[in-house]
This record gives C-alpha cells, sequence and structure tokens, in this order.
C-alpha cells in the first residue's frame, strides 16, 4: 500500500468515528426539534473529501447520503438518490456478489469486502466494502457503502507475479539449455551416421522414420534456442528507433501471407511520432510476433489492425508513453486461458513452442514497458505494448489511453 492510499485508509476510518458522531448528534437535533443542517453540512463534507464512491446508508439499506463521486457513479442527482434502497440504484452489486445479500449484512452490522469488474467497464476491477457505523452503547446506526478503483493495482500485481516467473526461468534456462544441447547433437550424428546409405542398406520405410527422428530433433533444439535467447542479458545496443517505420518494414514481409488470407489492414499511426529508445532488431521481434499471431488467429477475409499513438499510461499515473495496439478479428483467447498466455511453453497452436510471447514480454519490461492483453474474445484479440517516452514529451501531444 502507498502512502497516499495508506493516508486515504486512515481518512476513511477517522470518517467512520466523525459520521457516527454526527449521526448521534442528528438524533439529538431531531428529538429537540431542531433542523438538522449545520450537522448534515459538515457530514456532506467529510463525505465529498473523498474522492471514490461513498453511499451512506440506514439499517435498511436506505441511501441517507452520497457523496458527488457516488452519484457520478451511479448517474444520478443527489436529490434523487437520498431515500431510495441501496438496490435501486446498485442492482449490479447484488448479482456480482452472489453469495452475501447487502440489505442483511447492514442489518445485522457486518463488514463486507469484494472484488468484482464493473457491469459498465469490464476492464475496471472494483473493490468493494461494507463498514457498519455504531453508535454509543454499541446501537446499529447503518453502515458506509465504498467502491474502489484497484484496476491499476491489480495490474500492477500480475506484471509483478508474472515477471517474478519469468526471473525463475531466466536462471533455470541457462544452465539446462547447455545440458540438454549436447546430448542432442549427439543423437543427431548418431541418426546421420544411420541414415548413410554408404555404410548401411536402409529400406523407405527406415529413411522416413530416421528423418521424422532428425526432425523432431531439430525441432526440439530449435526451442532450447529460444529459451537460451530469452536467458541471455539483452544488448545494450540502443538506439533512436521508429516505430511507424519498423511496422511497416514488418507488414511488408508479411504481405503475401496477408494476402493469401484476404485480410483487410488498418492502419492509423501517429505522423510526428516521437522516436523510442531501444534496440531495433528486438523490438522488431516483438511487432512481427504479435502481428504474425494476429494474422495466425484470423480466419479469411478477417481484420488487422494496427494503432500508434502517444498517451498517459494505464500502468503507471501520468507517465508518457507511446501506446501500440495489434487487433485481430481472430476466434480470440477463452477467459480462463488469458492469464497464461505469457506463461513460458504455454501455446495455443499445435507446433507452437508457446516461448513467442514471453519473451517478446521480456524484450518489452527491458525497454522499461508493458506488454498486456487487454483485450480478447469472439470478436478478436488485442495486444498492446506501453513504451515510456522522454518526460520532456510536451503535454498537447500525449493523449489518454
Amino acid at each position: 500500500m502507498n502512502v497516499s492510499q495508506a493516508s486515504l485508509e486512515q481518512k476513511l476510518a477517522s470518517c467512520q468515528k466523525q459520521v457516527s458522531h454526527l449521526q448521534e448528534q442528528l438524533k439529538k437535533e431531531r428529538k429537540n426539534g431542531e433542523a438538522p443542517r449545520e450537522s448534515r453540512k459538515n457530514l456532506l463534507n467529510i463525505f465529498d473529501g473523498f474522492p471514490e464512491p461513498l453511499f451512506l446508508l440506514d439499517c435498511d439499506a436506505k441511501i441517507q447520503m452520497l457523496n458527488k463521486a457516488a452519484s457520478s457513479y451511479c448517474h444520478t442527482d443527489y436529490s434523487d438518490a437520498v431515500g431510495k434502497y441501496y438496490t435501486d440504484l446498485c442492482a449490479e452489486e447484488e448479482i456480482s456478489c452472489s453469495e452475501y445479500s447487502i440489505p442483511d449484512m447492514v442489518r445485522e452490522g457486518r463488514k463486507l469486502s469484494f472484488e468484482r469488474k464493473s457491469n459498465d467497464r469490464p476492464e475496471r476491477i472494483e473493490l468493494v466494502s461494507l463498514l457498519p457505523l455504531f453508535g454509543s452503547g454499541q446501537v446499529l446506526q447503518g453502515a458506509i457503502f465504498r467502491i474502489q478503483d484497484i484496476t491499476e493495482k491489480e495490474k500492477m500485481n500480475e506484471q509483478m507475479i508474472l515477471a517474478d516467473r519469468l526471473a525463475s526461468l531466466s536462471q533455470l534456462s541457462s544452465g539446462f539449455s547447455h545440458e540438454i544441447r549436447n546430448p542432442l547433437a549427439s543423437i543427431m550424428l548418431f541418426v546421420d551416421i544411420l541414415a548413410d546409405q554408404r555404410r548401411y542398406s536402409r529400406s523407405e520405410q527406415e529413411l522416413e522414420i530416421l528423418a521424422e527422428v532428425k526432425e523432431n530433433v531439430q525441432r526440439i533444439t530449435d526451442i532450447i534456442t529460444r529459451v537460451f535467447d530469452y536467458a541471455r542479458p539483452g544488448s545494450s545496443n540502443k538506439v533512436p528507433s521508429d516505430i511507424n517505420k519498423l511496422l511497416e518494414d514488418i507488414l511488408r514481409l508479411w504481405a503475401p501471407k496477408i494476402n493469401r488470407a484476404s485480410i483487410e489492414t488498418k492502419l492509423s499511426l501517429q505522423p510526428d511520432i516521437p522516436l523510442v529508445t531501444g534496440d531495433s532488431g528486438e523490438l522488431q521481434q516483438v511487432l512481427s510476433n504479435l502481428i504474425l499471431n494476429a494474422i495466425e488467429a484470423i480466419d479469411k477475409g478477417g481484420t488487422l489492425t494496427i494503432t500508434t499513438k502517444t498517451a498517459l499510461s494505464t500502468f503507471h499515473k501520468n507517465g508518457q508513453i507511446l501506446l501500440i495496439t495489434v487487433k485481430d478479428t481472430g476466434k480470440g483467447i477463452p477467459d480462463n486461458l488469458r492469464n497464461t498466455i505469457f506463461n513460458p511453453f504455454f501455446s495455443t497452436k499445435p507446433e507452437g513452442a508457446g516461448l513467442g510471447l514471453t519473451i517478446s514480454y521480456q524484450i518489452i519490461k527491458r525497454h522499461g514497458g508493458v506488454l498486456s492483453c487487454n483485450k480478447s474474445g469472439p470478436e478478436g484479440t488485442l495486444f498492446s505494448i506501453e513504451l515510456p517516452l522522454p518526460p520532456t514529451m510536451k503535454e498537447e501531444k500525449v493523449s489518454h489511453v
């Protein structure tokens, strides 16, 4: 938890106490026949001090108060929301947390915390919390309902977990690559000897079997080479690179394959895009891998869309980046596999080694960037690359992702 988040948590804990105290005050004012305007105004000011949606619920889960962030979140006016049942405005919470009944939890004075995907924006991950409020004598007064956007935090956690896995693979692979290569070289040599017709008389079937053995040994050797290349430290040959030019060169390379599959190519490349400092060979390898994957995922007549633009990072607040996206209209990646696509040796292709995306991820990481699969489903898959730009980039050239 960072400093600002810890400060927000302390503020909320303090808010709980102040709300309980002000609610007691409101009751006294009502009992004495006084207009509870000042206390209510103070309470609302406390709520509006929070940047995230907060609802003050009574013991029946009716909304007594909500802050400006909550009004915006529910697309409703303050006056329209107050007095309504919480479920009238936020029925999706009941669906998103089927294990719990929010009104029951409020009535029982129990705490609640769960994560969910936002209904309006599925890419947004939210932490929903219910904090009971008790007055003097531990009398239940209601609850504070809070909705936090933890998308950035979750993304960073995923990236850290993946980086840890890849670091482990890097340490292991450099050792076992050499150990496996030597026996494979011996097997290849013996197969060549056995297939030498000057020494041995072989039938056509025997020669076919030996050729198949040799082909599979070569395939294993190629995989080991890729693993070794992954484990090997990246080159330091970093120079200013024109990403638009790299993309155009790669598309020319794959043009015959694109034309054979009748794929429509849509390019939206920001002109005069800033140069990115990096190893152009490695960056070309990543872009070529993503484009080839997209081509192979598309059935005949699909669309390949590639974009570049300067933007603000989705991972690092206010970080200025060059955003590259590669989108296809293929069958997509099943949701249960999306978290494993960057894992070593995972592949949806029968002949795939499962290292293309792993190595691509590592290359982008070495360049200080992030490679992620932002969207996948029946309508296709979207991969994005964020590469850092110098802090001197002018604000007017940067747009929100």
